[in-house]
């Protein structure tokens, strides 16, 4: 699904400063954060550990640890709603608008409880019907997320089932209540690289067929070939470089972009 580029941002993130306090005094951790992500879109962060990008999803999010991060400067607008000054506004938001997948699938499910119990339970929360429709509609929902064996999947524990499995739950989850936004932090990190694939896959899937927007958090450059439609490289709390994937991949402006996408391994088939 096309994008188109002049419509009004579905998520805009303008001037965007974060600050850690210390013993020491207060240090700026993000500087100046502009982002907008479009209808549609599929857009990757990327950078090393530390570069800021886990902190700027978590001040989309309100995941920021209050006592001693806090946002100095800048706004957050989710369709022109502000997202930093309206806790109402933000719970209405992220309970159907915006959906989270982390990496670690195992922490993001609840071990005693079954998948069908968590499956359902979120789809009666957010989408408002009765058990017996929130499990059927769970059911469809893994169908769409490509996990054939359904029963033996909503009766399982998550520890019984793969990585893979779980991340594809985590999915289903993520997309039961049709969000407008996904993101996606290091979704592919934890599992093997055929696994890795389908995932990537799945949520190209996931954008084409109901137009969601997609901002992923990686490291991994493979990932946002594969994926993204856009691409913006953090380094040390700023947006050093952004544009499309292909212009990013095949010709950086910026050292640090170079350096990057230098450092991803190349198959050596001369031995």
């Amino acid at each position: 699904m096309n994008t188109d580029p002049t419509a009004t941002p579905l998520l805009d993130i303008a001037g965007l400063s974060v600050e850690l306090s210390g013993r020491s005094g207060s240090r700026r951790i993000l500087d100046t954060i502009d982002l907008s992500v479009q209808p549609a879109d599929i857009l990757a962060i990327v950078g090393e550990s530390g570069s800021g990008k886990s902190v700027t999803v978590s001040a989309v999010l309100g995941l920021l640890p209050a006592n001693i991060i806090r946002v100095s400067a800048g706004s957050i607008r989710f369709d022109t709603e502000d997202l930093l000054h309206s806790r109402q506004k933000r719970r209405r938001i992220l309970r159907k608008d915006i959906a989270f997948i982390t990496q670690n699938s195992l922490t993001s499910l609840n071990p005693v409880h079954t998948i069908g119990n968590q499956l359902s339970d979120m789809i009666a929360f957010r989408n408002g019907v009765g058990r017996r429709q929130a499990l059927a509609d769970a059911g469809e929902w893994l169908v769409k997320v490509g996990i054939a064996d359904v029963e033996r999947v909503l009766s399982s524990y998550p520890h019984s089932l793969s990585g893979g499995m779980r991340q594809r739950v985590i999915i289903a989850m993520a997309i039961s209540s049709r969000p407008r936004l996904i993101i996606a932090d290091e979704p592919t990190t934890a599992l093997d690289t055929i696994t890795q694939l389908q995932v990537l896959n799945l949520l190209r899937d996931i954008n084409t067929e109901f137009g969601t927007a997609i901002i992923v958090i990686t490291h991994d450059f493979g990932v946002v070939s594969h994926l993204s439609k856009r691409v913006a490289v953090m380094h040390r709390g700023r947006i050093v470089e952004e544009g499309s994937t292909r212009s990013v991949l095949e010709a950086p402006t910026e050292a640090y972009s170079r350096s990057l996408i230098a450092a991803v391994p190349q198959l050596d088939l001369t031995s």
